[in-house]
């Protein structure tokens, strides 16, 4: 009855999340960040069930009956509807789940009304199902076919959590003494299961002109399902794949920054799903947990980086540059640096610079110079095990159960830096050596680009004053951005240590209406990238490359831009430490 108030589970579920990331990071057999259906190879793997139900549907300890998602469309309303049948993917899959009895881990939201219990959590994991049953109903209210789908417990030895509290198992799960009867279509010669109770019959098959077709004078709405029908019972063999995965463990030659490691993983303690926010570790997210991971990755030797730099290279795909119609490209020696110019026109006026790209590229030569790059990789690679704060911050819907975290671990440096999220920032007198040293590697590489730009560009280079540490694992990305505030100077500058990755530029929209992409190039270990001019879009990792990877970014916070607070701020935490001066870079 409407307003009755659900009992609570006999027990906890055996995983459950509050925020769907972390149900995907850390649940193999559910990666679906929209959706409901999780296929792999067009094999089922997970089926979360929230919020939207059809005519019929139903849970119980053993069964569940629902729809196939999708094809629905908000009203004028506000309301959901159907208008068209489910994707045919996810059909197949489920097809396939049903011929060859492959089980599927089945998922319950909060927002299911028909949960039999109160949902303990926001996502909530209930067992491994089998499909026994697929068929099609007709909508009716628009006629659109539904394809409903009929699961059942794997294993039901073991006692449901989601079983109210205080009723007695064998109640609940009662199975009928004789199945359903079958009966055959005179149309299609196919045989479907009376299904509804009052021995209704009809066919189920969508491609029969007789599917779901009902005397005029019955109300489609008020069949239900015949209780031979929902207490049918199979055996079936329960999978190798448990519910709740083990903990990752390092093995042999493991970097620690592979995907597996990247991934989430699921508490121990009390079952919960948890992202791996923090770059050395895994921190429960909700508080009350005290349950932490230490996994500090450990030295990732560049003969390993050398390894991916030929294999990124054998890939011809992504060793090919891109270099626009309205783009002009140069090629200059500054410092000890083979340095590429890339003058960015406006589309519109083929005349106008609107932007410039210089990439700097390091040989073995200058990296493996006193305090050079191969010296910064193995620093920052032992700070930031050490406190370093590398971590993922949300970038949409923060403290949402559908909350993102970036694709990306992060520290600011200096000034503080609004970078997509707000990145608390820690001063330069906080920073790490290597942080210091980067900083002017990138302040010498700004003052030269600008330098070689000034004609076409009439913008002096003023010092960076913040940097923004960027830490990947494997898979990492961060897609295209705009650095181009209100509150920064022209000038960015980038140092690239470890793994490669291809970088690609877009122009604003405002000079480009389809914004093609424009320039496209891959950086490697030590490599330095300046950007000069405000109209620019960046992409960083289109297609990445490798197990590892740091990227140093840095800025000018324009200080006339901040309040009075956050400027204060910002001068304090942006000044320099004397020790910094000792590591002034010429170039070589």
């Amino acid at each position: 009855m409407e307003g009755d108030v659900k009992l609570l589970p006999v027990h906890c579920p055996v995983v459950w999340a509050e925020k769907r990331q972390s149900l995907c990071d850390a649940l193999p057999y559910f990666k679906m960040h929209q959706g409901s259906l999780y296929s792999k190879q067009l094999i089922p793997k997970g089926f979360l069930i929230d919020g939207e139900f059809t005519y019929r549907d139903m849970m119980n300890t053993d069964i569940v009956i629902t729809s196939l998602g999708g094809g629905r469309a908000r009203t004028a309303d506000g309301d959901m509807e159907r208008v068209r049948e489910c994707r045919r993917p996810a059909l197949n899959s489920i097809l396939k789940a049903w011929k060859e009895d492959i089980p599927i881990a089945v998922i319950v939201g909060r927002n299911y009304p028909l949960l039999p219990v109160q949902a303990p959590h926001a996502y909530n994991v209930l067992d491994w199902f089998n499909v026994t049953d697929l068929w099609v109903e007709r909508e009716s209210r628009n006629g659109v076919f539904i394809h409903k789908v009929r699961l059942e417990r794997t294993n039901r030895i073991a006692k449901p959590w989601w079983q109210p509290s205080g009723s007695i198992l064998s109640d609940l799960s009662y199975s009928a003494d004789c199945a359903a009867v079958w009966a055959w279509c005179v149309e299609c010669k196919q045989p479907s299961k009376t299904i509804f109770d009052g021995d209704i019959w009809t066919c189920l098959h969508k491609n029969c002109t007789r599917a779901f077709q009902f005397q005029p004078e019955m109300d489609t709405n008020k069949l239900v399902y015949s209780a031979v029908f929902i207490n049918e019972r199979t055996a079936f063999v329960p999978p190798h794949e448990a519910l709740r995965p083990a903990l990752p463990v390092l093995w042999e030659n493991s970097c620690g920054t592979e995907i597996e490691f990247r991934c989430g993983i699921v508490c121990p303690k009390c079952f919960g799903c948890s992202r791996r926010r923090n770059w050395d570790r895994w921190v429960y997210e909700t508080p009350g947990c005290p349950f932490v991971l230490i996994a500090p990755p450990p030295p990732y030797p560049l003969c390993r980086v050398e390894k991916e730099n030929w294999e990124f290279n054998a890939r011809k795909c992504l060793k090919q540059s891109r270099v626009g119609e309205h783009v002009v490209a140069s090629r200059l020696t500054i410092g000890a640096y083979s340095a590429y110019q890339f003058l960015l026109a406006d589309i519109k006026d083929a005349l106008k610079v609107i932007g410039s790209v210089h990439v700097f590229r390091a040989t073995a030569v200058t990296n493996a110079r006193d305090e050079g790059p191969n010296s910064l990789w193995n620093e920052i690679q032992l700070a930031s095990n050490q406190g370093f704060g590398l971590q993922r911050n949300p970038v949409r819907l923060a403290g949402h159960k559908s909350e993102v975290l970036t694709r990306h671990f992060q520290q600011n440096w200096g000034a503080p830096y609004k970078f997509v999220v707000n990145v608390l920032s820690k001063s330069f007198e906080e920073a790490p050596d290597a942080i210091l040293k980067a900083l002017m590697r990138l302040r010498w590489a700004g003052r030269e680009s600008v330098r070689c730009t000034t004609q076409s560009l009439a913008t002096d280079f003023v010092e960076f004053n913040e940097l923004l540490s960027l830490g990947y694992m494997e898979g990492d990305r961060i897609g295209y951005h705009d650095d181009g505030e209100d509150t920064l100077g022209p000038t960015v500058a980038t140092l690239s240590l470890g793994s490669p990755a291809l970088m690609a530029f877009r122009i604003k929209k405002k000079h480009n209406s389809d914004q093609r992409e424009v320039l496209r190039f891959p950086i490697y270990h030590g490599d330095m990238v300046v950007m000069h001019g405000t109209d620019i879009h960046q992409f960083y990792e289109a297609y990445p490359a490798g197990m590892r990877r740091f990227a140093m970014t840095s800025r000018n916070i324009v200080l006339d831009t901040l309040d009075e607070h956050t400027r204060l701020e910002a001068i304090r935490k942006g000044n320099l430490p004397e020790r910094a001066h000792g590591w002034q870079y010429d170039g070589l």
